[in-house]
């Protein structure tokens, strides 16, 4: 099992056949590796799978999943490298809600904001 990194121009050039059936041969560079990848990026990408999909051959022909839900290197990508953002500060909705803030140069603990207003947009 190997990404699109790590096959030679030959392996690229027979995986866009494959996946390409209808691509006309004689207008594809055998050896123009970047040009190889980008086709097999634009139908990974296409089908929902990732740019690090591991690509197995059979024999001479090679096997891509029916599905991306079926792929077991993109999911195992995806959930491994899956960032999900924590809130770090609680916003105060923009209803009316009043800020306390604490004033350094009084030193009073509580000093009450004005309530907060929705900003008009450009």
């Amino acid at each position: 099992m190997t990404t699109i990194f790590e096959l030679s121009a030959d392996d690229l050039f027979s995986l866009v056949i494959t996946l390409k059936p209808n691509i006309d041969k004689d207008k594809i560079e055998r050896e123009d590796v970047a040009s190889l990848q980008s086709k097999v990026t634009e139908w990974l990408l296409l089908n929902g799978l990732s740019t690090l999909h591991k690509f197995t051959k059979n024999g001479s022909e090679w096997s891509t999943p029916p599905r991306a839900d079926d792929c077991e290197s993109c999911r195992h990508f995806k959930m491994q490298h899956k960032f999900i953002p924590s809130v770090v500060v609680n916003q105060p909705l923009a209803t009316g809600e009043n800020l306390v803030t604490f004033d350094v140069k009084s030193k009073d603990s509580a000093v009450e904001q004005p309530p907060c207003t929705p900003r008009s947009r450009w």
